[in-house]
C-alpha cells in the first residue's frame, strides 16, 4: 500500500503556511468583533438600556460565528428593546437598524480588507462547514468551521494526490483546467491481447 505524502507548496512547508492563515484570519476576527461589538454597546448605551454592556460582550463573541452570529447579536437585545413602553418607534428602529448596518458593514467591507481571502474558501463552502461543524459540535463548531476547513484546504492541497487536490480547489472555487497533475494521472484503458 502507498501512503499519500505531504509536499511542501512553493518553498514553504503546510504546517507554516495553514498556521500563517489561521493567525490571520483570528487576528483579522478579533479587530472586527471588537469594532462590532464596541459600536453595538454604543448604540445600546445611547438609547439608555441597562445590560448595553452584557450585549456589546455577547456580540464580540457571537461575531466569531460567520453569517449567523452577527444576526443573532443584533436580535438578542430586541426583547428588551420592545418591551420597553418608554421607547418610541424611532428609538427601536435605531436600536435594530445601528447593530445591523454595523455588522454588516463589518462583514462586507471591514473583514476582506482585514481578514482578505487568507482562508481562500467560497463562501458556500463556509456554510456547508458552519453546518457540518454546528452539527457535530454545537457552537463551538461553528465558531472553529471556518480555520478548521481552511486547514483542511491546505493539507488536501498538500497530498500529492489528484482526488484530495482537487477537493482542495473545489473549497477554494479554483478552476482545475491547467493542473498538470490532473492531467498526468488520466487513467488509461487496458487494451486486449
Amino acid at each position: 500500500p502507498t501512503r499519500l505524502s505531504t509536499r511542501a507548496p512553493a518553498g514553504e512547508g503546510v504546517h507554516a503556511k495553514a498556521d500563517a492563515q489561521i493567525f490571520a484570519y483570528i487576528r483579522g476576527k478579533v479587530a472586527v468583533s471588537l469594532l462590532v461589538a464596541a459600536i453595538d454597546a454604543l448604540i445600546l448605551w445611547v438609547i439608555g438600556l441597562e445590560l448595553w454592556l452584557v450585549f456589546g460582550v455577547v456580540a464580540f463573541w457571537l461575531n466569531f460565528i460567520p453569517n449567523v452570529g452577527m444576526f443573532t447579536s443584533v436580535c438578542l437585545p430586541m426583547p428588551l428593546v420592545l418591551l420597553d413602553p418608554h421607547y418610541s418607534a424611532s428609538t427601536i428602529a435605531f436600536a435594530f437598524f445601528g447593530p445591523l448596518a454595523a455588522g454588516l458593514a463589518a462583514k462586507d467591507v471591514l473583514e476582506p480588507l482585514l481578514i482578505g481571502r487568507s482562508t481562500s474558501l467560497q463562501p458556500v463552502a463556509v456554510l456547508l462547514a458552519i453546518m457540518l461543524w454546528g452539527s457535530v459540535w454545537g457552537v463551538t463548531g461553528m465558531v472553529l468551521a471556518v480555520p478548521m476547513t481552511a486547514v483542511a484546504r491546505i493539507y488536501l492541497a498538500g497530498l500529492d494526490h489528484p482526488l484530495p487536490r482537487y477537493f482542495a480547489r473545489m473549497l477554494a472555487g479554483e478552476d482545475d483546467a491547467d493542473d498538470e497533475q490532473v492531467q498526468t494521472h488520466r487513467v488509461t484503458p487496458i487494451e486486449p491481447r
